[in-house]
């Protein structure tokens, strides 16, 4: 293809411009010679499948990062103010605990239940001052997986043996509630 000095456009063997093609394609019309110069025709084919292909681009909306949502769980996770503290009755007086500490312990041992992927956690004090709390805490489970029954069971016994054995709290009241199920495929 020659390049036209002036245009700057790509000149066909027979005369025409690609640019030329393209106004004619975008408009709807064509002449007799573009219709059947078997140079104009590759030409119209290819810029057909090039306007298919960028408007599947266009259409496409543009994915997050893949791991946009670890990153902001983390930031909120990560946050701690101190309304947000549970009281933690040690041997050497009364101390606190940051809920988002706590709940990072929770979310950690529920998934480490094969299937499962922790979502909302909510930790409240049962007295003002003592080790006792209730726990709620929503999760997304693999329906491929074992029966649901079976993971939430295994679930709630982690959960309060993370509480007593890594944190020093004691649960009295543990809620689980399956928020939502994956399969192996969504993964």
């Amino acid at each position: 293809m020659a390049m036209n000095a002036q245009s700057g456009g790509q000149q066909l063997p027979c005369g025409r411009y690609v640019e030329d093609i393209a106004v004619h394609l975008d408009h709807g019309g064509s002449d007799a010679h573009s219709r059947t110069c078997e140079h104009c025709l590759v030409a119209r084919e290819s810029l057909g499948r090039l306007a298919v292909a960028t408007q599947l681009l266009r259409d496409d909306p543009a994915a997050p990062p893949p791991n946009l949502l670890d990153r902001i769980m983390s930031a909120v996770r990560a946050e701690f103010r101190s309304s947000d503290a549970l009281p933690l009755p040690t041997p050497s007086g009364p101390s606190q605990v940051a809920h988002a500490a706590v709940a990072a312990v929770l979310r950690y041992a529920a998934d480490g239940v094969t299937g499962v992927w922790s979502r909302h956690c909510r930790i409240t004090p049962v007295t003002a001052n003592g080790p006792e709390v209730r726990v709620e805490m929503s999760l997304s489970v693999r329906v491929d997986g074992p029966p649901i029954a079976e993971v939430v069971a295994e679930v709630r016994r982690r959960l309060v043996a993370a509480l007593s054995g890594q944190v020093g709290l004691v649960a009295t009241v543990v809620d689980v509630v399956v928020a939502d199920v994956w399969s192996q495929e969504d993964a």
